[in-house]
């Protein structure tokens, strides 16, 4: 069977990109595509993939980063089957977690989205169990949206994950986030209950760039506040379970509770160690009793409480046990206290990734995806990768490049000085650009952009500026952003470097142009130095010398973060954008080499706000002691 491509015409290098793929999976190669932004990247991926995957019985698992980025997927399958005829024998889904395709979540407004994914697992098991459920089989339909799917399920009084999971077992393609793949408390599990095997799949890892977030898949977290609510429990249903065990738990819980309290700090991700925790813990722990005492207190919750039920001993349990198991195995695995709670992190991608070489075959994709070597060792390939990488998709002239050499983000010189010339600098750029257009600017960190904001909103007020200033939060929505941005003029976006901003935002004027004139990089985003960042140098050094440790871990992920940023503003072939690098580390040879910078102009503040700096500084301090 033959599909057609979806549109009237390829764009630049997308059919030949398409050929090589169909022509690598043939060879049995591993893919990496790395195409700029605006190519069309998930098309040029999905049509050889799904005609090769036809042609030889294989499923696709296309995994993406986040929820939304789910809709983009599903727009160009229901295109693809839209174009070759809605008759196809081919079929597609998407994986869904239980907590958010609840039936009784939907329905009946059960707010029940702060359980972790193995606590309402198990309410879902439970209640199955009961059959308390509206378990139905449903007509497969095709969709273009998450929301078209649910809600034509629900039309019909039937369970989403249920009917979901039904079409997923029957599907030539599935859809989902990262988690079901690269989260090794889901990935078994998901295996075996959609029926997938690696061994007959195609994984496609959409932005594969985003190396620290499918390592964070493998995290484990303990927090201060679940033990003590799992004493709580203990002494509120207690006496409804066998006292000695109950008895025996709560002492296990306050050994517990004392080893946090006593090296838990305000400090991010401070290392522990893991020996010390098996020694002053688990060494004086019955996992077996824990286990036993955790089951009798789901069943009772779950019979007193219903669906809001949670069991915090449970989630307890499942760390220290998975603490052990890894220790045990052997992982490279560390214990970090991060403020009020444990982490259990890798320390090694490979940890996380290597399950990959037993898919039929996996293609890499992303428009700053890293170099060849990088994912061979990182990702742990053990396969041929055929590297595609598109060039010449836009002009030389589309971009003009400007160096800021006055600052830094380099953490020994954070400084009020240095702030106060990077939100002078942002000003500046701000009241040069065509008032109608955006200018993004993008810092290393939060903190780093709240220092700077402070003094924006000063010069702002003494040099009667009058802009309008949009501010990334963790709780910032893509789409309030583009919103937002239509009803406003002389607009700065404030973002922070691998946040929503500089991962998805695409602001665009009705004629399709770029809204985004300029990007400012208000330093350059290297990793925060932390004991984690340290514990993992230490070990890559082992493995591939000092100078390709810091490579990998510092120099790369600093260059993806600002080539991701960069990519925010030239969408297509007729934009044109001005980036600001405001650090002149950014003038060493290999940064620049990373950057794909050849031709670029310095720039400097104005002589008399140089003279003036230490003076505004002295007057922004005292505006900030006056009550």
């Amino acid at each position: 069977m033959k599909i057609a491509w979806p549109y009237g015409r390829y764009r630049t290098g997308q059919r030949e990109a398409s050929e090589k793929i169909l022509s690598a999976l043939e060879e049995g190669k591993v893919i990496a595509l790395n195409a700029p932004t605006g190519f069309g990247k998930t098309i040029t991926v999905l049509f050889p993939a799904i005609q090769y995957a036809l042609d030889n019985d294989l499923k696709i698992l296309y995994l993406v980063r986040t929820r939304n980025e789910i809709e983009p997927v599903l727009r160009e399958l229901f295109l693809l089957v839209k174009n070759t005829g809605i008759d196809i024998d081919f079929r597609y889904s998407i994986l869904l977690g239980k907590r958010r395709t609840c039936y009784f979540n939907l329905v009946e407004g059960l707010d029940m989205l702060d359980h972790d994914y193995e606590d309402f697992a198990q309410v879902c098991r439970y209640m199955r169990r009961k059959g308390q459920c509206p378990l139905k089989r449903i007509e497969y339909t095709f969709f273009r949206k998450t929301d078209e799917a649910i809600q034509y399920i629900l039309a019909q009084e039937a369970c989403p994950w249920y009917v979901l999971t039904l079409w997923s077992q029957e599907s030539d393609t599935l859809v989902g986030t990262y988690p079901y793949l690269f989260n090794p408390f889901i990935r078994n599990s998901f295996l075996e209950e959609y029926g997938v095997l690696l061994d007959s799949t195609i994984v496609v890892v959409d932005e594969a760039h985003n190396l620290d977030s499918i390592l964070q898949n493998a995290d484990r977290k303990l927090s201060l506040r679940t033990v003590g609510r799992a004493i709580n429990d203990t002494e509120t249903y207690g006496n409804m379970l066998p006292a000695t065990i109950s008895e025996e738990t709560r002492r296990q819980l306050n050994l517990l509770v004392k080893f946090m309290r006593n090296n838990l700090s305000d400090s991010k991700l401070k290392k522990i160690g893991v020996e010390k925790f098996i020694a002053e813990v688990l060494d004086n722990v019955d996992l077996e009793l824990l286990e036993d005492f955790s089951k009798k207190m789901l069943e009772l919750k779950l019979r007193l409480e219903g669906l809001r039920s949670r069991c915090y001993i449970c989630s307890v349990y499942r760390f220290l046990t998975t603490v052990k198991k890894m220790w045990l195995e052997g992982g490279d695995v560390e214990l970090f206290a991060n403020k009020n709670r444990l982490e259990l992190k890798a320390l090694v991608p490979s940890m996380v990734t290597y399950f990959l070489n037993k898919a039929y075959s996996t293609i890499f994709s992303s428009g700053t995806l890293p170099p060849r070597e990088y994912i061979i060792d990182m990702y742990g390939i053990e396969r041929e990768i055929e590297y595609i990488e598109i060039k010449g998709f836009y002009r030389p002239t589309q971009v003009k490049y400007f160096i800021g050499l006055e600052t830094t983000s380099k953490y020994t010189e954070r400084s009020l000085t240095n702030f106060m010339r990077i939100g002078f600098y942002i000003l500046k750029i701000r009241s040069l650009i065509d008032p109608d257009y955006v200018v993004l600017t993008v810092y290393p960190s939060y903190e780093f952009m709240k220092r700077v904001l402070e003094v924006i909103l000063f010069l702002e007020k003494k040099y009667d500026f009058n802009f309008t200033h949009i501010v990334e939060e963790k709780e910032t929505t893509l789409g309030k952003v583009e919103e937002a941005v239509k009803k406003k003029i002389n607009v700065i976006l404030h973002g922070v470097s691998g946040g929503k901003l500089t991962e998805g935002v695409e602001l665009k004027k009705e004629n399709g142009e770029s809204l985004i004139r300029a990007i400012v990089i208000a330093g350059l985003p290297f990793p925060e130095p932390n004991d984690y960042l340290e514990a993992r140098l230490e070990k890559y050094s082992e493995i591939y010398g000092k100078e390709k440790a810091w490579e990998y871990l510092m120099m790369i992920p600093m260059a993806i973060r600002v080539k991701q940023a960069i990519g925010r503003a030239v969408r297509g072939p007729e934009d044109q954008a001005l980036f600001f690098i405001l650090d002149r580390r950014t003038l060493s040879r290999k940064i620049l080499a990373l950057l794909s910078i050849e031709k670029y102009k310095k720039v400097y503040l104005p002589s008399k706000f140089r003279r003036m700096t230490l003076i505004l500084v002295e007057e922004f301090k005292k505006q900030l002691l006056t009550p």
